[in-house]
């Protein structure tokens, strides 16, 4: 077994802010139009990484017994579309798995949904807001304030968790359910997208 890491007065990250904080060495690099920086520098997609953090997240929670699962179709105007539906079994999860949980409102839920309620407004970029999410448990940790990073904790975390993080991440993506997940999560980011002013 590893040796436990240590985290700023013994915090538990949630493992979104784990694939977070290492995004630049577990996701592909570039990016194209939602081109990121990651907190150690590489750039990365925000859009992969927003996915990433949903999808993520639904498969550590559904592992270690927080949530049931199940596909399923709603009907949507005329065509009926695949969701990943979810159950919140247990509450109290770490950082952004917690706020993922609360979410479902406490009553079966779907990814779409649930992404939807964790971005909470409309924006231009609601993707930005799932990002801002798993950063947040950075910034009441107090290892990234204004945006500054302090360097030896970035350094650590990101070298202690990369290996967790990528084989989460390679987990979840691995899953028959991952498609309907992301596709979903997508959906639901696009349910607060801004309408946009084209005068």
């Amino acid at each position: 077994m590893a040796d436990p890491v240590s985290t700023p007065e013994g915090r538990e990250f949630s493992v979104a802010a784990k694939l977070y904080i290492c995004a630049g060495r577990v996701l592909p690099r570039g990016g194209g139009m939602f081109f990121w920086t990651s907190p150690t520098g590489e750039t990365v997609s925000a859009k992969t990484l927003a996915e990433g953090l949903v999808i993520t997240t639904i498969d550590w929670l559904n592992e270690n017994g927080w949530i049931q699962i199940w596909t399923a179709e709603v009907k949507q105007l005329f065509v009926k579309v695949p969701v990943l539906g979810v159950r919140a079994v247990h509450s109290g999860g770490p950082g952004f798995a917690g706020r993922l949980l609360e979410s479902t409102g406490w009553q079966d839920s779907d990814v779409m949904q649930m992404t939807s309620n964790l971005i909470a407004r409309r924006s231009e970029d609601p993707k930005m807001a799932l990002l801002a999410a798993a950063a947040r448990e950075f910034q009441e940790a107090g290892v990234c304030l204004s945006g500054v990073w302090n360097k030896e904790w970035l350094d650590y975390l990101s070298a202690a968790w990369h290996a967790e993080a990528a084989q989460w991440y390679a987990h979840a993506m691995a899953q028959p359910w991952a498609e309907t997940a992301r596709r979903n999560a997508v959906a639901g980011i696009g349910a607060r997208l801004a309408p946009r002013d084209d005068d």
